[in-house]
């Protein structure tokens, strides 16, 4: 009996002499909880970019949009389409500018390009482009939008 008393007490000291395991089993499971955080926070931040640059490219659309707009109304107040009314280069409007140009002018028919820019959160700038053929012999309708990137 007195061998089992000090087999169980040489087990127990064994042990009990072991109280460092615990700090590095902590250590490691605080390793992988930081890792999977950095991880989420990653993901997180790269959505919220892709977020801010699509806000942005649909700003320079609106802004290419509103700058056809405005040249559309020029057109209509214009009664001889055989020289066209000035074009915008780099006009400030919101966020960004436009630029008005436009190509096979006739008497009856023109086809401008608007073109809307944005300077993005890193410094690069994001640019829309739309066209749009418009016949005189026809209503100015809106809706004949294009965009291309």
């Amino acid at each position: 009996m007195d061998k089992m008393f000090t087999y169980g007490q040489i087990v127990l000291q064994r042990i009990s002499n072991n109280k460092g395991i615990s700090l590095i089993a902590v250590t490691i499971v605080m390793l992988i909880v930081a890792a999977l955080a950095l991880l989420a926070a990653s993901f997180m931040s790269s959505g919220n970019i892709a977020g801010i640059t699509d806000m942005q490219a649909e700003q320079a659309f609106y802004i290419a949009q509103a700058g056809m707009e405005w040249y559309l109304e020029q057109l209509q107040n214009d009664n001889n389409w055989n020289s066209a009314p000035n074009v915008k280069t780099n006009q400030v409007f919101g966020a960004g500018t436009f630029s008005i140009t436009y190509d096979n002018n006739s008497r009856n028919a023109i086809d401008i390009v608007g073109t809307g820019k944005v300077t993005a959160w890193d410094g690069n700038t994001v640019q829309r482009v739309i066209s749009c053929h418009v016949d005189r012999r026809t209503p100015l309708v809106i809706s004949l939008w294009q965009e291309s990137l």
